[in-house]
Parts: structure tokens; sequence; C-alpha cells
């Protein structure tokens, strides 16, 4: 989902969708934040990214399906995306792996309104949630 940090950029793929992120808003600890939501059963997995130039995007991903939308889009009739077979589950270990995957990067590359020991922490806290949340021994995906 999230690719490797460069210069305050990140790539966010999910299924066919791909779309450049701005370090204007905290990408991982905000991802952080919203698997956290929905691990906690608070709510829907829910993302927003800034794309600068073309506007906003939101993620919304449900045990099913993933919806993307756009907010200050140029055409209206791609304002909204739906990807079918990528879940709310398969998103939140796709973070997870993410962000372990380039810690580094994210701490040096991205915009210092976190420290590595924080980002590190909330990862964790993530992460001891996940057995109880979704068994995960039980699955099978392509990180």
């Amino acid at each position: 989902m999230l690719g490797k940090p460069e210069v305050g950029w990140t790539k966010v793929t999910i299924g066919e969708f791909e779309q450049d992120a701005s370090y204007t808003t905290c990408v991982p600890m905000d991802c952080l934040e919203a698997c956290l939501h929905r691990v906690k059963e608070k709510g829907p997995l829910a993302f927003t990214f800034d794309a600068e130039g073309p506007g906003r995007f939101f993620v919304t991903s449900t045990s099913s399906d993933t919806i993307i939308s756009w907010e200050y889009w140029e055409d209206p009739d791609d304002s909204c995306i739906r990807i079918d077979g990528v879940n709310d589950v398969r998103l939140v270990l796709e973070i997870v792996h993410d962000i372990e995957l380039y810690m580094d990067d994210w701490c040096n590359e991205w915009d210092f309104s976190f420290t590595k020991e924080e980002l590190t922490h909330k990862l964790e806290e993530l992460k001891s949630l996940l057995p109880e949340w979704y068994p995960l021994r039980n699955i099978s995906h392509n990180l």
C-alpha cells in the first residue's frame, strides 16, 4: 500500500489504483492511527491522503472491498473508484509491513513531526492487537 518515502512523497497503491501522497499529512502516523481505530472496533478503516495538485483522496475499506473518493478531482466520472477484493484486513497488514520495511526512511525522509521511538511505539501497539482482532495464522496474502 505505501511505497518507500522519498523527499516528502510516498506512492499509495491499492489494487490497480496508484497515486502519490504528500508530506502535508503525516502519512505513517495517520495510517497507524486509522488502523488502530479499526482494530479496536471503533469504526471503519479510513485514510485521508493529500496528493496536492489533484486534491485529496479518501480511502474507506470494509470487510469486502475498498472505495477511493476524490475531493477536487478534475473528472467527476472518476471521482469514486471501487476496488473489489481488497479489504480492511489486507490494508491493515500492508500498513504494518510497509511501515516496518521503511522505518528508517519514514523517520529520515518525512516531516519530522514524530520520532522513530513514537512511530515504533505506535506500530508495536497496533501489532499487539492484531492477533485478537484477526487470527493472523489464517491469513494468506502477498506483501
